[in-house]
């Protein structure tokens, strides 16, 4: 049996598929969460103003993301792992309450946060609003 293996024609189409979460990379919005649960297709767009003080810097390397943006799909990753897990709605919400606050305290020019806050309250965020949502 022969297998045909075809070049990507196009370099900026990427793709990781998981069984239940596929990544892709859209040219115009950058980088897509696709998630399929309970037969239901969830788009997450990353719409990331890559600013570049707020990317992480991993071994000299600058990531293509915000350090929010980056604990978001961390975020996503771990709360698909912990599906399983229910968690009650008060818990929940204090998951994903501190980064709504560090986000528009910043946005409204209150405070200045950093990117390990950034990472750490983007990572906390997706495991409450998902264990919401799937309720």
């Amino acid at each position: 049996m022969k297998t045909k293996v075809t070049p990507m024609t196009d370099s900026r189409q990427f793709s990781f598929r998981k069984p239940f979460l596929e990544f892709k990379w859209d040219a115009r919005a950058g980088p897509v969460m696709v998630a399929r649960f309970r037969n239901r297709r969830l788009c997450f767009y990353f719409i990331c103003h890559r600013m570049p003080e707020r990317c992480l810097v991993i071994f000299g390397h600058r990531s293509f993301l915000c350090s929010r943006c980056t604990g978001i799909v961390l975020g996503f990753i771990a709360a698909f792992a912990l599906l399983r897990i229910t968690m009650p709605s008060a818990i929940a919400v204090a998951l994903a309450l501190p980064m709504l606050i560090d986000g528009f305290s910043q946005f409204f020019g209150l405070r200045m946060s950093n990117n390990l806050l950034r990472l750490a309250t983007g990572f906390l965020f997706p495991i409450g609003f998902l264990s919401l949502l799937v309720k």
